[in-house]
């Protein structure tokens, strides 16, 4: 086995994670390695020490987004002050929206399981309370609805104006009898 000699450095990863998520968000589509190291100023030679594929490379900002959508979960949960001012669901979309065209592009264009499970937890975290499992699926598959379709519209209504919806829709699915 060859000696390794490059040293891989953590500001070059995030410099080719960013320039992803980036080209990513805008085109609303994978770029292409070269594409890649050209924004980045690197060899393809270089991309490779850091990921295997273009693939690969997605799939990390995939799982590094999903954590930091649980993190700001437990984080609102552990926050009491923060949970009366700021409703659960609209702090969901808040947080989607602040990166929304890559989330649109991950979870509708690119069906990233990885990233659609995190949200799915998220979700649950948030609005799904112990003993509600015979209706968990439900109530889940219905919030999750109006998340997918709010990422789907070309012009996203506010945080402020859909986080209302969904919770009425949350209080009607809470009284509906399964």
């Amino acid at each position: 086995m060859p000696k390794k000699t490059y040293q891989c450095s953590i500001e070059t990863r995030n410099q080719i994670l960013q320039k992803v998520h980036d080209e990513a968000s805008q085109r609303n589509a994978v770029p292409s390695i070269k594409e890649i190291c050209i924004l980045c100023g690197l060899s393809r030679g270089t991309f490779y020490l850091y990921f295997p594929s273009m693939e690969a490379a997605v799939s990390v900002l995939a799982k590094e987004h999903g954590e930091t959508l649980r993190r700001q979960v437990r984080a609102y949960q552990q926050d009491l002050l923060k949970q009366k001012l700021l409703p659960r669901a609209l702090s969901i979309f808040q947080w989607l929206k602040e990166d929304l065209a890559f989330y649109r592009f991950m979870i509708l264009k690119q069906r990233d399981t990885e990233l659609y499970q995190a949200l799915s937890d998220c979700v649950e975290r948030l609005f799904i309370k112990e003993g509600e499992e015979i209706r968990r699926h439900f109530l889940l598959g219905g919030i999750l609805g109006v998340i997918l379709s709010w990422l789907a519209q070309e012009q996203p209504s506010g945080p402020y104006v859909i986080s209302a919806q969904l919770e009425e829709l949350y209080q009607k699915l809470q009284t509906e009898k399964m």
